[in-house]
């Protein structure tokens, strides 16, 4: 019976394959059903967006009638892992699982559709499009601009995280947004601000 003399690396490399198998396996058994995180993704951002369209009627002069521009092609920038810290130390309700999705889902960006269910109108507009709205009259308030991360949820779809930037004429701010759905309704449950001006 002869023997089929292997590599001295073989050993490290069926190793490595196991790894990999592994982690796409733990990944594939946290990460939500596909299509349901795909539609629920779309409940996270309008119900954000609604509330914070309810909570700033009346600012700045805004009334009902203003164009909500929202930019077509999803941030990757702010799913960097080194931000894992900051999110976890400042919203310690966050699963693990939330987090990890958050990160592995803004590796690569997304486009956005018009798939928001909004209390305002709103246009879908490529970054590059952005100076277009400059022209746009929109009385008595300009557009306001929002970036938007991928949203990460945990396996059940309760705990959702994303990240933001509200762009406009007289407020900018960035962060983290965290929300929960109770009784089949998404609400925020804590906003991590990471800048403002």
């Amino acid at each position: 019976m002869s023997h089929i003399k292997r590599p001295a690396w073989f050993p490290l490399r069926l190793a490595s394959a196991a790894l990999v198998i592994l982690a796409i396996a733990f990944f594939l058994r946290l990460r939500p059903a596909s299509r349901s995180a795909t539609s629920e993704q779309y409940a996270v951002y309008s119900a954000y967006f609604n509330s914070e369209i309810n909570k700033s009627n009346g600012k700045y002069g805004r009334t009902n009638s203003f164009i909500l521009l929202i930019q077509q092609n999803s941030s990757t920038a702010h799913a960097d892992p080194s931000r894992r810290q900051f999110v976890e130390a400042q919203a310690p309700m966050l699963e693990d699982e939330t987090v990890a999705s958050f990160l592995a889902q803004n590796v690569v960006s997304q486009k956005l559709e018009r798939h928001f269910d909004l209390s305002e109108p709103y246009e879908l507009m490529p970054e590059d499009e952005l100076t277009r709205a400059d022209s746009i009259d929109a009385p008595p308030a300009h557009p306001e601009y929002f970036r938007l991360s991928r949203v990460g949820f945990n396996k059940d779809l309760s705990q959702a995280l994303f990240y933001t930037e509200h762009l406009c004429p007289l407020c900018e701010r960035g962060g983290y947004v965290v929300m929960e759905r109770r009784w089949g309704r998404w609400r925020v449950k804590t906003f991590l601000g990471t800048w403002m001006s």
